[in-house]
């Protein structure tokens, strides 16, 4: 493959690649782009392409390094020269740490300076993920110097000595607009109603990063800790209302304190929101799911369920789940729905959410205006195509004949026709081959 591209780049006789060229072929930059795109798991013909011509270097580099992940802190060491040289760093674009070099980290302290040597010249990254945070108060000065342009965190496992510890490490991140938080411990833990007072900082609240989406993820967060957490944010967002997109992975629990907290705080700005089909604990569907608060939600207009990609849970509060949010949902704007069994591998749909109940509620008038209701399948269940329709159209009747219903088993999203409307497309192809082979006929042979 990397010799094609030299050749398609020509001048390979003379032994040498045109990096002097801007584009020898004169190839539009989109369909460069598109190659580049397609070689993005091949190091090699990438290589191949960041030598072939001006034209083809950025892509082919930004794609051989845009992604970058260590395992360990001493992996940032064994290769510092890789990234010393700015026309490389600046093409990283996400950064994947298994834990920042700390006075905690095995490492030596020479291996730490030169740890963060390296990753302060990684100037472009935009998502950062840390996997384990510890000793987060000796770090803290220096985020905002060495993750400038950070945009996206996610922190898998992250220990605090306190909430304001907490707090000072988030609003080091100024340019912030998505976090996503999967673990998340305080020792010792000092409820924020007890110990510290909200919003004290004038500083810190003109400082705080305009937070627009919200990934919990975790089965193990805590739900007091959560909750101050959300009592937080929503006194410190900038302006009243910031947060558009909200996800929970989870319905921890099924506690109310803690989902209740989030949706209270961005009840007035939310737009998407992602739940899972699942539930943590069975009591969830007993549980009256009008004081989660989704009735506030004014301006939400899209809303996901995702399957969970060990489906363990009884079918009974399995599927229950997603009718009962429904049922909740109030606002006028709601034009999206999606349903995703994607990570559900070999898990028949039908025995994951309750398509009669769901088809009902998405006939009451908060979902009159509704454009579309997509399904995502993955690849392994295209196999049962046709059991699948079937039940959907089933078990979603009412919803499928307004022809909103959309199904995508891996490869793009396909509308599922209404049975009535497919039978009327039937029998006009019909007429018109009808009509078509008779005035064939008519003109071939005058006579008949």
């Amino acid at each position: 493959m990397a010799i094609s591209l030299a050749i398609l780049a020509g001048d390979i006789n003379t032994g040498r690649l045109l990096t002097e060229r801007s584009n020898p072929l004169h190839i539009p930059q989109e369909l460069v782009e598109l190659i580049i795109d397609t070689l993005s798991y091949d190091a090699p013909s990438l290589n191949a392409c960041s030598l072939t011509c001006k034209a083809w270097l950025h892509r082919s580099q930004y794609r051989l390094h845009r992604h970058l992940r260590f395992s360990d802190v001493k992996h940032l060491v064994s290769d510092p020269h890789r990234y010393l040289e700015p026309a490389t760093a600046r093409y990283v674009y996400s950064l994947d740490l298994a834990a920042l070099p700390t006075t905690t980290s095995p490492c030596h302290c020479g291996e730490r300076v030169q740890a963060w040597d390296v990753i302060a010249r990684l100037t472009q990254v935009r998502r950062l993920t840390i996997r384990n945070l510890e000793d987060a108060a000796t770090i803290t000065p220096f985020v905002p110097m060495v993750f400038p342009q950070v945009t996206e965190l996610i922190l898998g496992k992250a220990e605090f000595d306190s909430f304001a510890q907490f707090k000072s490490f988030f609003t080091s991140f100024t340019h912030l607009s998505r976090f996503q938080l999967d673990e998340f411990d305080i020792f010792p833990w000092l409820s924020e109603s007890e110990e510290e007072d909200i919003s004290e900082d004038e500083d810190d609240y003109l400082e705080f990063p305009l937070l627009q989406h919200l990934t919990l993820s975790g089965r193990t967060l805590y739900s007091a800790e959560l909750i101050d957490l959300a009592f937080w944010l929503r006194s410190e967002l900038p302006g009243p209302y910031s947060l558009r997109s909200l996800t929970f992975r989870t319905w921890y629990g099924g506690r109310f304190g803690t989902m209740k907290a989030y949706l209270a705080a961005c009840r007035r700005s939310l737009e998407v929101l992602e739940l899972p089909m699942g539930a943590s604990e069975p009591n969830i569907t007993r549980m009256n799911f009008a004081r989660f608060g989704f009735k506030r939600l004014a301006r939400l207009h899209s809303i996901s369920f995702v399957a969970a990609e060990n489906p363990w849970a009884i079918r009974q509060y399995t599927s229950d789940c997603v009718p009962l949010t429904l049922a909740q949902i109030d606002s006028k704007s709601m034009s999206h729905i999606r349903f995703d069994f994607s990570p559900a591998r070999g898990t028949y749909l039908a025995a994951l959410l309750d398509l009669h109940a769901v088809d009902h509620v998405l006939s009451q008038p908060p979902f009159a205006n509704m454009r579309f209701a997509d399904i995502i399948c993955n690849r392994d269940q295209a196999h049962s195509r046709y059991t699948a329709e079937r039940a959907i159209r089933k078990g979603l009747a009412r919803t499928v004949q307004r022809g909103i219903v959309r199904l995508d088993f891996g490869d793009f999203l396909a509308p599922l026709i209404p049975v009535e409307a497919e039978s009327s497309a039937s029998r006009v192809n019909k007429n018109v081959l009808t009509d078509a082979t008779f005035t064939a006929h008519s003109f071939c042979f005058p006579g008949v």
